[in-house]
Formats: structure tokens, sequence, C-alpha cells
């Protein structure tokens, strides 16, 4: 295990991502009343959920590289679950306790998908009533459980034959491409929530998002072996932090308008779904790398202690702030007119204040606690 457990710049990051994927849920008709395209809330809410899965790979293997042995697998298995569990659990029972029962599984019966959900199970179902079951955001955490659950075997692989990870993430995401053609799989409507789709087979299910996890972890491999070589001045490293951020908006931006071009001449939704939300694994893998080197103007900035407590609380953030969105429309309020982003702008104070309140009150000392009962000290001679 590294002698460092986190790297500053990076844990900023995850505040970005999360507030990405924040604003492009608070588009459309109600709260707040302000609305962006299609492709824009595309843009927002793959990008943020893309990075993360690649940012996980990478800090992952920083953390943990190869585990060896049952003690150190049962360690990592438990300290993730402490790490994830008692807030998806938290936003759990706020989803039950704020929206109608008729939301919880979106007309289904909720025990399955309830299920499912405590579990973390459900990214494993491709059928919208149980992976946007009651918080819909936790579909992403389960599809990280899943790869927390094969992260010690891809770490051996990727100790011994680095290119057998990305290369068999790669292959599995293009089976489950073709599967979904094949099948004929329909799109996610409002009249398929009840059976498997191809955005559930390709957006959500673990088989096929597990090739942004496994380029991060090919990353933070290929940083651990050169960043002890890779000499750069600030100004140099400043101008190749920028060069890495323009790539990724040029990616992101430039997979949505090809995806948009392909719908728009009758490809298959499997394909152009992935185009958005998975295509720029790459370009993230290249910036997260960029930025590790924490040598920069950008990297040193994001390394200012207050953007760091804003990417510690970012998992609270994401957790929650779909239900209270979900909860103002249920309850009909709304933006005064003329004040959609004043009124935008109070919700994000409110929500980063109670997200703080719970990485303070719940996520810190959930994690302490389950972590003192579950991980094991290694034997010794």
């Amino acid at each position: 295990m590294s002698d460092r457990t986190k790297i500053d710049p990076l844990t900023s990051t995850r505040f970005i991502a999360a507030f990405l994927i924040v604003l492009a849920h608070s588009s459309g008709p109600g709260p707040f009343g302000f609305q962006f395209g299609l492709t824009t809330t595309f843009i927002l809410g793959s990008a943020g959920v893309s990075f993360f899965f690649v940012l996980s790979g990478f800090i992952l293997t920083y953390t943990y590289g190869r585990l060896e042995g049952r003690v150190e697998m049962r360690n990592f298995w438990a300290a993730r679950f402490a790490r994830i569990w008692p807030t998806h659990a938290l936003a759990f029972l706020l989803a039950v306790a704020l929206l109608p029962a008729s939301h919880w599984a979106i007309g289904a019966n909720p025990v399955l998908p309830a299920l499912s959900n405590l579990t973390l199970t459900h990214a494993g179902v491709p059928v919208p009533q149980y992976y946007f079951a009651f918080n819909a955001p936790s579909w992403s955490i389960s599809t990280e459980a899943y790869f927390y659950l094969f992260y010690p075997l891809a770490a051996l692989a990727l100790a011994r034959r680095p290119g057998l990870v990305v290369g068999g993430a790669a292959v599995a995401a293009l089976v489950m491409i073709v599967l979904t053609v094949a099948l004929k799989l329909p799109s996610y409507a409002v009249e398929t929530i009840a059976q498997p789709t191809s955005h559930g087979m390709i957006s959500i299910h673990p088989a096929t998002r597990f090739l942004e996890f496994a380029c991060g972890m090919a990353a933070a491999r290929l940083w651990a072996e050169r960043r002890g070589s890779i000499l750069l001045t600030r100004g140099a490293a400043t101008l190749l932090e920028g060069a890495a951020i323009l790539l990724v908006i040029m990616s992101v931006v430039g997979f949505q308008l090809i995806g948009d071009a392909l719908d728009a001449r009758g490809y298959p939704d499997a394909v152009t779904l992935w185009l958005r939300f998975s295509a720029s694994a790459v370009p993230f893998a290249i910036l997260i790398f960029v930025l590790a080197l924490e040598a920069g103007a950008i990297s040193r900035a994001l390394s200012w202690r207050p953007f760091v407590i804003l990417g510690e609380i970012s998992f609270a953030m994401y957790m929650l702030h779909q239900i209270f969105i979900r909860f103002f429309v249920n309850h009909g309020l709304h933006a005064p007119e003329g004040m959609a982003w004043p009124t935008f702008a109070l919700f994000s104070v409110f929500i980063v204040g109670l997200s703080y309140g719970v990485w303070v009150v719940v996520e810190r000392p959930a994690r302490r606690a389950l972590n003192h009962l579950l991980r094991r000290r290694p034997v010794t001679a």
C-alpha cells in the first residue's frame, strides 16, 4: 500500500464532477426552471460519472496496489463497504421518507428492488425499475461495488500483464454492445421501465463500464512507474494541465455530437450510448495522470484546503441531491419567475451544507466504526 492515501488535487476534482451531475439533474421544468438541451445534459451528467469511474480505478490502484492474501482482500472489501454503504443507506431511508411509495421503484412492487438496492446489486439488473429504484444516482455506487468485488483479480492481472486488464475490459464492453444489438433491446422510455433496456446494458451495467475503471488502473500503474522520471517546470506543468483539461472537454463534447449524428442516421443506441457515456475514458485517465503529478499551478490550486474539503463531501452531495430535487417537484415547489439561477444557487448552498453535516455526523464516524468492526489485522510471526 502507498505511504500516502490521498492526492489532494484528485480529491478536489471529485466535487467538480459531482457538481456537474447536480447541475444536469437540476435542469428541466422544475423546481428551478432553467433548461439545458439534451446534448448539454448528457455532457454534464455522463462526464461526471465516467470521470468518477476512471478516478476510482486510479485511486484504488494507487492506494492498495496488488492485494496479497485473504486478510488484505477482506480488509479491502471491508474498507470499501465502510466507505460507501452508510451514506447509501441514509439516502435510501430519506428516499423512503420523502418520496411517494409509487416513486420508490417507479410503480413496481418495491420489495425486490429494495433488496437489490440495499445489497448494491441493482446495477447488474438492466431494468429501470431496479437500477433507478429509490435513489436513482445510487446505480453508479452499485456499479462501483461490482468493480470492488473484482478488484483483487484485476490488480493481480495488472501486476503481471498490464495490457490484459484494459484489453479484457474492452472485449467485455464490445460483447455487451453486440449482445444488446443482437437482442434488439428497447431504449429507455416510460413504456420500457419494466423490461431490460439498452440503457441498462450499456450505460449502467458494470460489465460495460469496467473499461473506464480499468483505464484508471492502468494510468495509476504508469504513474507509479514514471512519475519519478517526469521533471517539469511549473510553467510547463501548468501548460500540460491546461492541455489535458482541453483534451477532456473536446473529447466529451465531441463524442456527444458524434452520438447525435449517429442517432440521426439510425445507428443502434447501444453504440451511441457507449460513445456518450464511456468513450472519454482515456482522456480522463490522461487528465488524472497529469493532475496527480502535482507540478502545475492548476493542481496546486486544487490542493487548497477548502477545495479538498468540498471533494471529501462530494459523495454525500452526489447521493442526496436528487432526492431533494424530486421532493421539491412532488410538492410543487418552483423558483419564482426570473429567479431560476439564484434559486439554484441557494439550493447549492443547502446541499453543500447538508453534505458537510452528513460527512461529519454520519459518513466519517460510520466508516471508522465499520472499519474497526470488519477489518482484521494480519497475523505476524
